[in-house]
């Protein structure tokens, strides 16, 4: 947000002269032929017309903010420091970065499994007369999470608990109770910090095809950017349920 505050600051606050090839792309005012015929140079100032400083920031700015806000990663051990943990989240945002395909794929896969999860442990549920609702999507993204976790008799080793051994224990009659509220309220995903994202990410998009339907040139960064936010915005639908930040 302040990076955002920064950005608008310093684009309103920078003036510089006009550029000849500038003032003849506002004096032939929109005109198509003369946008796709002028070459436009290596780098075009902060003016009237759209800068390379306006395409760079706009574009680093969505994407940064677009995959980080949509990656969720697994709860870390009790021994994780906020620094592995934020080190972790930034590999993750590097791979969505450069391999957008690898973690659709691999959110698919977590998604898979809550519902191959959710539908063993209701299956058991409904034979012992449990509550089915308390082991729905929310409960099994938690447990994918690594959000269950058993000490010995000691208190020395803490494991975690997998999907396969939530079922084991449940047949054995050893169901284990974590409200959907109490994980909610365990996530620290904030609704403000998305909905500005989603803002940001909406006014590129809106730009874009804009300026497509005038028939007017896009940048390549921005198509590229566009593509991402598509990602992102796949892996926010797979992620719905899924939390974030969660400790």
């Amino acid at each position: 947000m302040l990076l955002l505050c920064l950005v608008l600051l310093i684009d309103c606050g920078v003036t510089t002269q006009v550029t000849p090839l500038e003032a003849k792309i506002l004096a032939a005012d929109a005109n198509i032929t003369v946008l796709r015929t002028e070459l436009a140079p290596p780098w075009a100032t902060t003016s009237p017309v759209r800068s390379t400083a306006n395409i760079l920031w706009s574009s680093a700015l969505t994407l940064s903010l677009a995959v980080y806000t949509v990656i969720h990663v697994n709860i870390p051990p009790q021994d994780e420091s906020k620094w592995r943990f934020y080190r972790r989240k930034a590999v993750w945002v590097t791979i969505t970065v450069l391999l957008p395909e690898a973690a659709v794929g691999m959110a698919w896969q977590q998604l898979y499994r809550a519902y191959k999860l959710r539908s063993e442990l209701q299956d058991l549920a409904r034979k012992s007369h449990k509550d089915l609702d308390e082991y729905g999507l929310t409960y099994c993204f938690y447990a994918i999470m690594g959000g269950f976790m058993a000490t010995d008799r000691n208190n020395d080793n803490t494991v975690t608990i997998s999907a396969e051994g939530l079922v084991s224990q449940a047949r054995a009659g050893r169901w284990i109770v974590q409200s959907n509220k109490g994980i909610h309220d365990k996530s620290k995903a904030d609704l403000v910090a998305k909905l500005l994202v989603y803002i940001q990410v909406s006014w590129l998009v809106v730009q874009c095809i804009g300026r497509r339907a005038k028939n007017l040139p896009i940048a390549l960064l921005e198509v590229h950017v566009v593509a991402h936010v598509i990602s992102a915005l796949i892996l926010f639908s797979i992620w719905f349920k899924r939390f974030k930040n969660l400790r």
